[in-house]
């Protein structure tokens, strides 16, 4: 009777940890206008790599959140001159 306590414990925490960590990534991905096309491996790497996916997440958002960091310095860099 433990065991299966102890299972269905381990698997709710599962499902509710990929849950909520899915739901913060797909929103931080609609933040950086990243479409459900790109998305739906991400996610599906959440569901069943649950660090990996959040951390390809991460620099899916920084990666586009630097290159737009990039162009502005950019840009501000030919204002200058």
């Amino acid at each position: 009777m433990t065991n299966e306590w102890g299972l269905l414990a381990g698997w709710v925490h599962y499902l509710a940890f990929d849950l909520i960590v899915g739901c913060f990534a797909a929103a931080r991905l609609d933040v950086a206008g990243v479409t459900r096309i790109v998305q739906v491996p991400v996610l599906i790497l959440v569901f069943m790599l649950g660090p990996i996916g959040y951390l390809l997440t991460i620099l899916i958002v920084y990666g586009l959140s630097g290159s737009a960091w990039l162009e502005k310095q950019a840009t501000a860099e030919r204002t200058i001159l």
